[in-house]
């Protein structure tokens, strides 16, 4: 009995954790790919957790048990990880949100099209996230370029960039 609990319980932690590795893709995908690192470790995590329930088949009871602990709370914490650390933003936001607050400032407000859509921060913004959107706007013939942190939604000036630098 406890054998067959265990072989459903590999199984279904196998396809929770690609489930898992999935949803980072997409929320990487969705926030080009400023989340990297969390996509990593759930990679990581899910392929060692998979082999480890595979192994762990035909091993003692004990063995067993310690296995589906081990991985429930692996599951859990990456779920945690997921939600806590992901960004709230995509690009496409970001750039709405930045044109819609500056167009009540300035009369004529259009986004520029840069090719570097992400740069690093100064700081991490969080455990996993050092990298913010890049937006390029102009505002009256002037160009300027933000800095938008895609965690909390908020955006800086950044007085000395240049799109030649890119």
């Amino acid at each position: 009995m406890f054998n067959r609990f265990f072989k459903i319980n590999s199984y279904l932690m196998i396809v929770l954790f690609i489930v898992i590795v999935v949803v980072n893709s997409v929320i990487s995908y969705h926030c080009g790919g400023i989340n990297s690192e969390i996509l990593t470790i759930s990679i990581f995590t899910a392929c060692f957790m998979i082999y480890v329930n595979v192994i762990m088949l035909n091993r003692s009871s004990l063995n067993k048990m310690i296995t589906i602990l081990v991985s429930v709370s692996l599951f859990i914490g990456l779920c945690l990880i997921t939600y806590h650390q992901s960004p709230r933003y995509s690009y496409k936001k970001a750039r709405d949100l930045v044109v819609n607050n500056l167009s009540r400032e300035y009369e004529s407000v259009r986004v520029i099209d840069v090719e570097i859509k992400k740069i690093k921060a100064t700081q991490k913004l969080n455990y996993f996230i050092d990298k913010g959107y890049l937006i390029g706007v102009q505002k009256n013939n002037n160009i300027d370029f933000y800095f938008f942190n895609a965690l909390n939604g908020q955006y800086q000036l950044m007085k000395d960039y240049k799109l030649e630098e890119n």
